[in-house]
């Protein structure tokens, strides 16, 4: 498909300086296309700017990390991840993502660490949602000890209702920073709804720990306006982040929550913290 910017001089229907404004708008279309699971490849970059620090590794209580073993779902280049293994003491770090090159990166950075610590890392390029879906994870992709649970979907699932073999090892904290959005668009409330149920199978037993930052409602719009078919996938949602909260205490089974309130580069975004 030709981008925007060619159609416009095929037409002649605008000078330079219009062409050039229409031709970067369709830059990023194809950008957010690219894009259209949240994997961008300058997220630390863009999002925090002008040298600002990501503040919600601080946010997090070291209490509720140390000693545990981690999975972060939607791990990125593994930047944040990696900075919870040096200050927060895990007892070892699973990082998802589905982009094969933001793994490799994080796998770089890894390699850069001191080798006591890499030791207890881990990166692998998996889809979360195919877990989900009882899709079997190939072995190669997980850490030695490491077995997914059995997962059995019920009928609203939008997934197979396959279930995988059911391990012995389960994490005691869980990450999902800035992910819920991009499943939520791709999966609908069902899928949603699913990947949570995931997550409270996969915690550990009572005590463990789910760290959650949703994206606001009002930037479903903004993202999913340059990504085909999306556009229209939001009218049909009817879960809204501000009521995920409930959602995970009344339905999925969590305890508690406590609010993780970050003041950074993208204004008042808050992580919530679940207890199982």
């Amino acid at each position: 498909m030709a981008a925007a910017g060619d159609e416009v001089r095929a037409a002649g229907c605008a000078g330079d300086d219009e062409s050039g404004k229409v031709e970067a708008a369709g830059e990023s279309s194809k950008k957010q296309a690219t894009n259209a699971y949240g994997n961008y490849r300058g997220y630390y970059k863009t999002s925090y700017r002008d040298g600002a620090a990501d503040a919600r590794p601080e946010l997090i209580p070291v209490s509720a990390v140390a000693g545990k073993s981690l999975l972060d779902i939607g791990c990125n280049s593994g930047l944040l991840t990696l900075k919870l293994l040096a200050s927060h003491g895990p007892a070892s770090v699973l990082g998802i993502d589905v982009d094969q090159r933001l793994i490799a990166h994080a796998r770089q950075r890894l390699r850069e660490m001191e080798p006591e610590l890499a030791a207890n890392a881990r990166f692998a390029c998996c889809d979360i949602m195919a877990v989900a879906a009882g899709k079997p994870v190939p072995s190669a992709l997980l850490p030695q000890a490491y077995v997914m649970p059995e997962r059995k979907l019920r009928s609203q699932d939008v997934k197979s209702s396959s279930a995988v073999q059911r391990g012995k090892t389960k994490f005691g904290v869980v990450l999902a920073l800035s992910v819920s959005k991009w499943i939520h668009v791709h999966h609908g409330d069902a899928g949603l709804i699913s990947f949570f149920e995931l997550v409270y199978d996969l915690l550990d037993g009572p005590g463990s720990v789910f760290v959650l930052e949703p994206q606001p409602w009002s930037s479903y719009r903004k993202r999913c306006r340059f990504l085909p078919g999306l556009s229209d996938v939001i009218h049909t949602l009817q879960l809204r982040p501000d009521g995920f909260e409930r959602l995970l205490l009344d339905t999925i089974g969590f305890t508690a929550c406590s609010r993780l309130t970050n003041e950074g580069n993208f204004g008042k975004r808050e992580m919530l913290m679940f207890i199982k």
